[in-house]
């Protein structure tokens, strides 16, 4: 059975406009390692905890993510894929919606977390 964290009304919430810092504090979080170099795919995982391999992206890159965090799932055998994705203003909340449901509806392997950057 899949576990998808956001129809649980998962949710964290940091005060900070740039990518790279709700990265880093969501990864930091999670005790994850941050920017992870996979040579299998000559690309980088954004942050790689105990359980999961999260994508980090804004919330209009929500449908790039899912392929992301797929393949690094498969990379990480161990691990379950996950998307992170930044929510800046209110209207941002209908990626969140698409996400879960495009990842429900075909029962992916993929957990997911809002992260509010709010600007």
């Amino acid at each position: 059975m899949f576990l998808v964290l956001a129809l649980s009304g998962w949710n964290v919430t940091a005060a900070t406009n740039s990518e790279e810092q709700c990265r880093q504090l969501w990864c930091d979080r999670y005790e994850g390692e941050q920017n992870v170099f996979v040579a299998e795919i000559g690309a980088t995982a954004d942050c790689v905890t105990e359980g999961h391999v999260a994508v980090v992206t804004q919330a209009e890159n929500w449908s790039e993510a899912i392929g992301e965090s797929l393949q690094g799932g498969l990379i990480f055998k161990e691990k379950r894929g996950a998307i992170v994705l930044i929510l800046r203003q209110a209207g941002d909340f209908r990626y969140w919606l698409r996400l879960n449901n495009v990842i429900s509806a075909y029962r992916l392997p993929i957990d997911t977390y809002k992260y509010e950057c709010r600007n």
